[in-house]
């Protein structure tokens, strides 16, 4: 499998060959706090979000 490289406004990135949706969220309470996640690989919190989505 070839490793995955992400290039950002780089002229010399190599032409897409897929195009994967991705959508980040802020959920907020009214108390002023944010939702968090827990990552389980490094303990580090992050906001939800997710890079692959059924679309129905």
């Amino acid at each position: 499998m070839a490793r995955r490289i992400d290039c950002y406004d780089d002229p010399r990135a190599p032409k897409p060959d897929s195009l994967v949706p991705s959508v980040n969220v802020v959920v907020t309470k009214d108390a002023g706090g944010i939702l968090m996640i827990r990552r389980s690989d490094n303990g580090k919190a992050e906001q939800p979000s997710n890079t692959r989505m059924n679309i129905c």
